[in-house]
């Protein structure tokens, strides 16, 4: 019996050196995913936020594309974040997918806007 790669992902998360180290924080929000700008989009909810990704709740279905661009919003009044993303995670949850990325190629203004909701829910 072969082991699914959404569970070797996974497994390897387990790795200390593979955890996230960066702050999270509960995000709950809309997220529009795509794996390129041709393709359909894919609503997903966001569960958490980090500096470094987020962590995602998807409809039950096609596993996660390795790479995947997110569009999402932050209470910031802000225009929505658009940022490339490498899949770390995505296996089956009681009826739904979770799927963690980590953003690749952000933009400096992006990242500090993210890294300021983060720091403003630590308190």
């Amino acid at each position: 019996m072969g082991v699914s790669s959404s569970a070797t992902l996974f497994e390897r998360r387990q790795v200390d050196r593979e955890r996230r180290v960066a702050r999270r924080t509960p995000f709950v929000a809309a997220v529009r995913s795509a794996v390129n700008d041709e393709a359909r989009p894919e609503l997903a909810l966001s569960m958490d936020l980090s500096e470094s990704g987020m962590k995602l709740r998807r409809c039950e279905g096609h596993a996660a594309a390795p790479l995947v661009r997110l569009e999402f919003e932050l209470p910031d009044g802000g225009r929505p974040i658009v940022a490339a993303d490498r899949l770390l995670f995505d296996h089956g949850e009681a009826g739904y997918r979770a799927t963690g990325v980590r953003f690749i190629g952000l933009c400096d203004e992006e990242q500090a806007r993210i890294a300021r909701f983060v720091a403003s829910q630590q308190s």
